[in-house]
């Protein structure tokens, strides 16, 4: 999740998905935020997309108080392992 470049004008971080009802690209560009993201926290986001597509409740993130939520729990944490990362989210999502 780099920035893009469409023609010559340079776009901030952007993160795509495809959207399965109805069928579309969506796209949330990131550029007004003052600083980087740690590492911990991209892997704790695309762990809480992959449990969330592996459960078939992707339609939770549609809704912006889950979303807010769950990523509110997860913002403090920052697991060093792989397992700790997954019951890390896990947790957050049950929670």
């Amino acid at each position: 999740m780099g920035p893009r470049f469409e023609g010559r004008h340079r776009i901030g971080p952007v993160v795509r998905a495809t959207l399965r009802d109805p069928y579309e690209v969506r796209e949330a560009r990131f550029t007004r935020h003052a600083h980087r993201y740690r590492t911990a926290h991209v892997l704790l986001l695309d762990e809480l997309f992959v449990q969330t597509a592996e459960a078939k409740e992707t339609a939770r993130l549609g809704d912006p108080d889950w979303p807010a939520a769950v990523v509110e729990r997860l913002a403090p944490q920052s697991p060093w392992t792989r397992k700790a990362l997954r019951s890390t989210v896990a947790e957050a999502r049950e929670a």
